[in-house]
């Protein structure tokens, strides 16, 4: 009998401390809800601080490392959508310059890893709730999102940092969109937001952003038209005719060199 209690009090024992680490560490659940406040804890801040709520434990998400809540923003991109935004812009730990706020707050969250490029959710990201001693609030994690999280047949218009409905005929997916999806032979005018007709001969697959010009045309974004340029090299003193040397573009009524932003 004495042999069987000892056996059992070692394996409950040894069933409690696994369980203590799948607590420790595991895979995030939907029970936790993130959001940012503000130096006075409202919420709907941006930029703020990072507070995870599970309806059971309210406090800060900490960081004790660069690496440790950010692989790459992957955990800011997800914290962000999570929080109701596109992704993340900057992340950084509070360091010396805490919020009083902060210190009301216990630590809820920290090692978050949500991999490189960021999760749909919390759902899918690791964790430690950690213990004491752990974290310190200069390590609080302060986040500043972009983009609002708009729904289905949505975009986001960065200009008016709202969500917009799609024109008639087209759609998105939502979150993350900045474009509408248009019908063959249109494209989507980010400048207008609405879906433009191709013009002339140039054509269109559903969901483009530009029309395919025919051959010796070039598509040019601002204007939506088809032109037709035509480029050359030229020396320190506009000779052209060059092997090597600046690159000009002509199309009869503008000619000037090229942006290398896209090259």
């Amino acid at each position: 009998t004495l042999l069987y209690t000892i056996k059992f009090e070692v394996g409950f024992m040894s069933s409690l401390f696994l369980l203590a680490l799948l607590c420790l560490f595991t895979p995030g659940s939907s029970f936790w809800k993130f959001y940012i406040v503000d130096k006075d804890g409202n919420p709907g801040a941006n930029p703020g601080l990072l507070i995870a709520d599970n309806g059971r434990v309210r406090g800060t998400v900490c960081a004790v490392s660069d690496d440790d809540f950010a692989i790459g923003k992957g955990s800011g991109i997800t914290m962000c959508r999570e929080a109701g935004y596109n992704y993340v812009w900057q992340w950084s730990r509070a360091g010396n310059n805490t919020w009083p706020i902060q210190h009301t707050f216990p630590f809820a969250l920290s090692h978050m890893d949500c991999g490189r490029g960021g999760q749909n959710s919390f759902q899918s990201c690791e964790y430690y709730q950690p213990l004491p001693g752990d974290c310190t609030h200069a390590d609080d994690v302060l986040l500043t999102c972009e983009g609002l999280a708009c729904p289905a047949d949505h975009f986001y218009n960065n200009l008016l940092d709202a969500c917009q409905a799609c024109p008639p005929g087209a759609s998105s997916r939502g979150n993350s969109s900045v474009a509408c999806e248009c019908q063959a032979m249109h494209y989507w005018n980010s400048h207008l937001h609405t879906c433009m007709a191709c013009p002339g001969n140039s054509t269109s697959q559903p969901g483009a952003t530009a029309c395919v010009c025919p051959q010796g045309l070039y598509w040019e974004l601002d204007s939506g038209m088809c032109l037709k340029w035509s480029f050359t090299l030229v020396d320190r003193y506009g000779n052209p005719g060059m092997r090597s040397g600046l690159l000009v573009a002509d199309n009869g009524r503008a000619r000037g060199t090229v942006c290398s932003d896209y090259i």
